[in-house]
């Protein structure tokens, strides 16, 4: 059992959290909604860590790699120079088009260029960010999918409805507020040519505030199937900004969910536990930092 100090202090991390939700109220019953809006949240994402303290780890490491039988997607890797993907990223009114426009050209700008800009736009959006889609779309054309929902739902709850609409099977996922370095793809690229059974590939990263030059903290991942699964027992082993993933796995484990704060660690966690139950493989790749 906790102590009383433990639940109060907790009580008092969700009003924080509520309040910057704008989900506070006076009216009791809506605070009330809002706490339980968050706990059954809490309550899914433990229900699916519990289950990677059972699960088998099915996978042999070999130097630091782990290894799996799924070739699901390898047709689809060719040359370089064919290697199609879909960049997939959310955005909603809070962001800012100055990060917005740093992170579109990012990823234009890698070694190997997306096939495809997916944007999801999470409800209505200012004219700065509106104008900022405008201009790309009106300078790359049908490079840009531009995806509108009419209202605010939640990163999870957008992307699990266009995901399945990318053009592409390999998807990059990046957010609004991210800088990947040029040679990203290309780095991430080269793990799954070696090895086309893996379902997703990953990197470490550097965190910054406002100036990218200068990072506060280097970011290092855990990288074989072991140390992957135990970090997921307490945090989300990858980061999504630096996820190049096959759409049919993501698909084939339920998809994104609207799992508020924590829908790519509930994703992630359902992935993980397809694969130690006979699915795909994963990797970290600690030379493409994506930042």
């Amino acid at each position: 059992m906790r102590s009383p100090c433990f639940v109060m202090l907790y009580l008092l991390k969700k009003i924080t959290e509520l309040k910057r939700m704008r989900l506070y109220h006076k009216d009791s019953l809506e605070f009330l909604r809002a706490v339980i809006y968050i706990m059954q949240n809490r309550i899914i994402l433990f229900g699916e860590c519990i289950s990677l303290y059972v699960l088998p780890v099915r996978y042999a490491i070999l130097s630091d790699i782990s290894i799996s039988h799924n070739n699901r997607g390898a047709e689809n890797l060719t040359s370089n120079k064919d290697f199609k993907y879909s960049v997939l990223m959310g955005l909603y009114h809070k962001d800012s088009p100055e990060f917005l426009r740093i992170a579109i050209d990012s990823m234009l700008n890698q070694t190997i260029p997306p096939e495809e800009y997916f944007i999801a736009v999470d409800g209505p959006i200012g004219e700065e960010l509106q104008g900022v889609l405008n201009d790309y779309r009106g300078r790359y054309g049908d490079l840009f999918t531009i995806y509108y929902h009419p209202e605010n739902r939640g990163v999870g709850a957008i992307l699990g409805e266009v995901l399945p609409l990318c053009r592409n099977e390999f998807i990059a996922r990046m957010d609004a507020d991210d800088y990947s370095v040029p040679e990203r793809i290309e780095k991430e690229l080269a793990i799954f040519e070696a090895h086309p059974e893996y379902d997703w590939v990953g990197s470490n990263v550097d965190e910054f505030f406002d100036d990218m030059e200068h990072p506060v903290s280097h970011v290092i991942m855990p990288e074989t199937t072991e140390e992957i699964l135990k970090f997921a027992r307490r945090r989300c082993p990858f980061r999504q900004p630096t996820l190049l993933m096959k759409k049919s796995a993501v698909i084939a484990a339920g998809g994104y969910k609207n799992v508020y704060r924590y829908e790519d660690y509930e994703l992630i966690v359902r992935m993980l536990r397809k694969m130690t139950m006979g699915g795909g493989g994963i990797q970290h790749s600690a030379a493409a930092r994506a930042c």
